[in-house]
């Protein structure tokens, strides 16, 4: 291994895909609070890190995690779980440069940022940082009560998924996936900590083709063909 390798962080929303890229990562982002347990039981088991990943949107700050990492979304769970032994910030509090006023353990930085930018921040950064690096990144959350399960089309036939979690928020994702691991090395000399897949919602398969992916670039085309298609989101065109 590199030592110029970034961690691995996964986020999960199932056991038969936590399961699938335990031996690949080094921390686990677990977002199924009913699952929580057996997940955290399965990671320990093999010295692996499991965060708690928080709801997008808690308005009441009703998730006070004190006792086990978790990774917040806002500044009210922030400053709720600030008693937590090691806190996350997701990309949902849109890290655009290096001034970090929270006391966190590791942010992850906004999706928009460039290659340039993501490599002058973390020069000046003073703490640990991450980028999303495999997923469908996230577009808009509405409370529409007519909107469930789905998927969108616009003007030119491109298909965006849609799911409703539990708090009755629905997700519109994007339409292709962000593959940015062609440039885990890259991001590694830049002095990017940790890299993030996201793969809630996703099955076993797609995540077992990213994990190859990782390991040797040659798999990933077998990722494409499942993916049907990949954006580099704005890493290399900037905002």
């Amino acid at each position: 291994v590199s030592e110029t390798r970034p961690q691995r962080s996964f986020y999960v929303s199932a056991i038969k895909t936590l399961e699938t890229v335990l031996p690949y990562a080094d921390r686990i982002y677990f977002d199924n609070c009913d699952k929580i347990v057996e997940a955290r039981e399965m990671c320990a088991r093999s010295n692996k890190e499991l965060v708690a990943l928080l709801p997008r949107f808690d308005p009441l700050d009703d998730f006070a995690e004190t006792e086990y990492p978790v990774m917040v979304n806002t500044p009210g769970q922030y400053h709720a779980c600030r008693k937590s032994p090691r806190i996350y910030a997701s990309s949902n509090m849109n890290f655009f440069n290096s001034y970090f006023p929270l006391k966190l353990y590791q942010a992850t930085l906004s999706t928009e940022l460039s290659r340039r930018e993501i490599s002058d921040l973390v020069k000046h950064s003073g703490i640990r940082t991450e980028v999303m690096v495999f997923g469908r990144m996230e577009l808009m959350v509405t409370r529409d009560p007519g909107m469930d399960n789905c998927v969108l089309k616009d003007e030119k036939d491109i298909s965006f998924p849609v799911y409703r979690d539990r708090y009755g928020y629905s997700r519109i994702l994007n339409s292709a996936d962000l593959n940015l691991i062609g440039n885990i090395g890259e991001l590694g000399r830049m002095g990017v900590d940790s890299v993030g897949f996201d793969l809630r919602k996703r099955p076993p398969a797609l995540a077992r083709a990213v994990c190859e992916a990782c390991v040797s670039p040659a798999s990933e085309s077998k990722l494409e063909e499942i993916c049907g298609g990949f954006t580099r989101g704005l890493y290399q065109r900037g905002v």
